[in-house]
């Protein structure tokens, strides 16, 4: 019984993955505004339907934190220091899994973001680490600017 169960499990995987061509062409025409009404928005619709009902799900969307065994980055943005969390900056090519089997992994572009941790967060909340923040940026830039400042005290006015 699980062999047939599993057996069947294939042949659907196998007939799903042969219409991820068409999924990606009918995305295409969709972005491209060909979807918008029709006959052919009507067969792109009752196809989705069809796919899903089967349990085929789309990944790969843009924000999504960046998954190794989901994702397959062509793309990289950033150094991966510490404290940096991989997102998805660019989708190139959505991924599809049937159930738990992938079938095709999402092409994509990788951005570093910077990891805010909690207590950031609760700072931020109440705008002590915004203030703070801005302080710095101005203590950084205001170094550069205190000594063309004091440069500009100094001199005589022409008064």
């Amino acid at each position: 019984m699980r062999d047939q169960q599993a057996a069947a499990d294939r042949a659907k995987a196998s007939v799903v993955s042969q219409l991820l061509g068409v999924l990606d062409d009918l995305e295409r025409a969709r972005k491209h505004g060909d979807l918008e009404s029709g006959p052919l928005k009507s067969v792109a619709d009752k196809l989705d339907s069809a796919l899903t009902g089967l349990g085929l799900v789309a990944f790969g969307a843009e924000g999504e934190d960046f998954d190794p065994v989901l994702h397959e980055a062509v793309q990289h943005e950033g150094d991966g220091g510490q404290g940096s969390k991989p997102v998805i900056g660019t989708v190139m090519r959505q991924g599809y899994q049937l159930g738990e089997q992938v079938l095709r992994h999402a092409l994509v572009g990788v951005v570093d973001t910077v990891v805010v941790d909690a207590a950031e967060l609760e700072s931020v909340d109440d705008g002590t680490a915004v203030a703070d923040t801005a302080e710095n940026d101005q203590a950084d830039q205001g170094n550069s600017a205190d000594t063309s400042g004091e440069q500009a005290e100094s001199e005589p006015s022409g008064s």
